[in-house]
This record gives structure tokens, C-alpha cells and sequence, in this order.
């Protein structure tokens, strides 16, 4: 193969404005190769917070690559993004397609001349010593194309499904009698994880166009994981939606590997889910009553007095009442009767939890066993965590906690479409 390239004080670059009234301040002119990217659907990752990403280029004929894995990050100059190592497009060459990557361990990308793959791929999980797996979670982004010119359009498309889990309590009545005693519960959330989730697969990324979407297909992903994280302090809701997986300002909202949720089964003796996904919480549940005065036909152990109103506790469930006393409780995310949930990449989606509402309680008992020494337990400073029925013996794995389970709906929102620049290049 006789092949020329033209090597020379050049850099390849990303130059990209903010608005059409910038300049671009151009050096080294030549045939060096330039990027003008865009991001679509963005909501994690934009051009604006792009740091770097790696680059692979493969030239028509060659035997190797051409570019294998150098870094491209952003420069001092607004706008400019440079490589690791100096590169110019090679003479009587026609075409080099190109892979850019940013989100991924460079150990885990396989490239060659037919493509790449990014190899068991693992957002971070969530373990009792190191808490909150979700502020570690990044935006992967993946960009294909086969370019003809030095003016190289690379378009990064998100890889990963994004989740969230908000959780109210019911819905503002218009009446008090259309409450229907929804009122009268306080909800607290000390936690929130989801169980039971694929935490770890391959995506193959060549240049054949599998799909309208970036070149990207998953495998089933396997590695059953928990991902999110318990609060540093319980949030009290109440009839608006908030986000659980976003508390204390943690940046905690998952990013998580596309993937067919597997169906709720719990196990005949109750300790497993049988690797069924479910939203787990850690929360407790109190009914408020007006007037100072307990009613017969309970302990005054079970209840608090305060300001006027009494305080029953509802979940966990005891015979005394512990304001730091919190239980675990779950919501599968579906069941026989419904279609397997599926994940899709450059997708968000929402878990909405109403709780203790008109037509819903506060969850299931979860399968302790399965739980157990992966979340927390027992005293936590001033909190007590109980993995258990604790002092309801008829109760069990799959049970209601209170008398009805929790009802959610689920949306899917689409990320924004990312800004777009279109810079001159000489």
C-alpha cells in the first residue's frame, strides 16, 4: 500500500460556537482533520459540558486503525476540543469512518476496522459502605459516522436509560370529604433503591445502521444489581410529586444499561424475588388524628401527642411508637398480568409512587432474605432500620404493609434535542 500522509505542526480539533454572531479563530490551515458535533437528545451531556471523549478512525484500506483511542478534550480556546496526538487526513484517501465515545472505561472499548464494542459495561451499584451509587453514574454517549471530508458531523447519541422515582402521597382533594382519610397519613422516606436491575452488559457499536439510534445494540445484561441510595435525612411528602433519587441535592438520578425488567415471583418460602425488579423504600407511615385525647381500645405506648393532634404509628408496625423506628417496604415493577417493562437507551423514564393515597397503601414486605447484609439495618445514629415484620407475626414476604399496595404510574420522556453548532471551517 502506498499511502501519503502529511505530517506537520497541525491538531485535530473540535470547533464549535455558541451562536452564529461568534468568530472562530482559525490556526495551523491545512488539511487537518475538524469535528462538528452535535449531541441529541441531551439532558445529561451537551456540548457544553463535554470535557473529552475518545476518538477511533479507520482509513479505506488500511489494515489498522488510524486513529485508536486518542483523547480529544476540551482547550483553553472556547469551543476548540484537541487531540491527544497530532493527526491530518491521509492523501488518496476517500473515506474514514470514525467512532467517539465519551462515558466509558477506555479498558473496556474493543475497537477494530469492523466496529467496537464497549465491553460489560457496569454503572456503579450501590453497597452499604459506599452509599448513593448514582452520584458516580456518567452519561455514555456513542458517535458514528463515515466521513468523506476533513469536516468530520459526529452526532453522539446516549447509550444508557435514564430512571427516576418520584412518590407523593395521594392527590389535593377538593373536599375534605373527598379525602377519604388520605389526609390524615404522613409519609417519610428515609431511602430508595431499585432492586434486582442488569448491572452489567456489552454494547456493539459498528457501521451498520441497526437501528435509528446510533449503531447500538445491548445484550441482555446480566449481574442482578441495586442501585440508589439512602438519605442523610427523611423526606416527609406530601400531595406533589418529588424526586427520591435526587435528595439532598445528591445527583443521584440512575443511568442505568437498556434491558427487559424481569417479572416479580417471589420464591414459596418468601426470601426471594426469584430475580424479580422491584423499587425498594425505607420508610415509615403515620396516621394524624385531631384532639389530644386517645381514643380507647389501644395502648397510649402506640400513640404521640403533640400541638393539639395525636400521632398512631402505622408502619413499621409496633406496639410503641418510635419516631425514629423506619421498615422496608417495595413496589414490584410488574407482574404476570402485565407485559415485561422495557428499558430503552436515550430514554427517560419516570416512576411515579402514589402512597397511602384514595386506592393505594405503602407497598409490599420485600423478600428480607434477598436484602439482607445489602442494605442497612439495625441502629443508624438516632434511626432504626428494621428488615422485617418486626412485631407482625402474621405478616410476610409479599404481603400488603398496610391494607392496599402502592399505585404507580410510569411515563417516558424523550431527552431534548441537544444544541447544534455549525461552525465555518476554511
Amino acid at each position: 500500500m502506498n499511502t501519503k500522509i502529511n505530517f506537520g505542526m497541525a491538531m485535530l480539533f473540535l470547533a464549535v460556537t455558541s451562536c452564529s454572531s461568534d468568530e472562530l479563530e482559525m490556526v495551523n490551515q491545512g488539511p487537518e482533520i475538524t469535528f462538528n458535533t452535535s449531541v441529541s437528545r441531551a439532558t445529561e451531556t451537551t456540548l457544553s459540558n463535554l470535557e473529552e471523549f475518545y476518538v477511533y478512525g479507520h482509513a479505506e484500506g488500511y489494515e489498522t486503525l488510524f486513529i485508536d483511542g486518542l483523547t480529544a478534550s476540551k482547550g483553553n480556546t472556547s469551543g476548540y476540543y484537541t487531540l491527544s496526538e497530532t493527526k491530518y487526513w491521509p492523501n488518496e484517501i476517500k473515506n474514514i469512518e470514525f467512532w467517539a465515545i465519551s462515558g466509558a472505561p477506555k479498558e473496556n472499548i474493543s475497537i477494530n476496522t469492523n466496529g467496537q464494542q464497549i465491553e460489560d459495561f457496569a454503572p456503579k451499584s450501590y453497597t452499604i459502605e459506599d452509599n448513593n451509587s448514582g452520584k458516580d453514574h456518567t452519561d455514555l454517549i456513542v458517535a458514528y459516522t463515515k466521513a468523506q471530508s476533513p469536516n468530520v458531523q459526529l452526532t453522539f447519541h446516549h447509550a444508557l436509560s435514564q430512571i427516576s422515582v418520584k412518590a407523593s402521597t395521594g392527590t389535593t382533594p377538593a373536599t375534605a370529604a373527598e379525602s377519604n382519610g388520605d389526609e390524615n397519613h404522613i409519609v417519610k422516606i428515609k431511602g430508595a433503591w431499585l432492586m434486582n436491575i442488569a448491572g452489567k452488559a456489552t454494547v456493539s457499536c459498528d457501521s451498520e445502521d441497526k437501528d435509528d439510534n446510533g449503531y447500538m445494540i445491548w445484550s441482555q445484561g446480566s449481574t442482578p444489581s441495586l442501585y440508589g441510595y439512602e438519605f442523610n435525612e427523611p423526606t416527609t411528602l406530601n400531595h406533589t410529586f418529588r424526586g427520591l433519587l435526587d435528595k439532598d441535592d445528591a445527583n443521584s438520578n440512575l443511568m442505568l444499561i437498556p434491558q427487559k425488567l424481569n417479572e416479580w415471583n417471589l420464591s414459596a418460602d418468601g426470601t426471594s424475588s426469584n430475580g424479580g425488579a422491584y423499587i425498594l423504600l425505607l420508610c415509615r407511615v403515620e396516621l394524624k388524628h385531631e384532639g389530644e385525647k386517645h381514643p380507647t381500645g389501644g395502648s397510649d405506648d402506640a400513640v404521640h401527642i403533640e400541638d393539639g393532634y395525636h400521632y398512631h404509628q402505622l408502619f413499621p408496625y409496633s406496639d410503641t411508637y418510635d419516631q425514629y423506628a423506619y421498615g422496608y417496604t417495595c413496589v414490584p415493577l410488574y407482574n404476570q398480568d402485565e407485559q415485561a417493562p422495557e428499558w430503552l437507551k436515550g430514554k427517560k423514564y419516570t416512576y411515579q409512587l402514589n402512597m397511602c393515597g384514595k386506592s393505594s397503601g405503602a407497598g409490599i414486605y420485600p423478600p428480607f432474605e434477598e436484602l439482607r447484609g445489602r442494605v442497612p439495618e439495625g441502629k443508624r445514629g438516632p434511626y432504626t432500620y428494621i428488615l422485617g415484620t418486626n412485631e407482625a407475626p402474621d405478616k410476610k414476604a409479599g404481603d400488603p404493609v398496610l391494607t392496599k399496595p402502592i399505585d404507580f404510574t410510569v411515563t417516558i420522556d424523550e431527552w431534548e434535542e441537544g444544541d447544534t453548532w455549525n461552525p465555518m471551517i476554511p
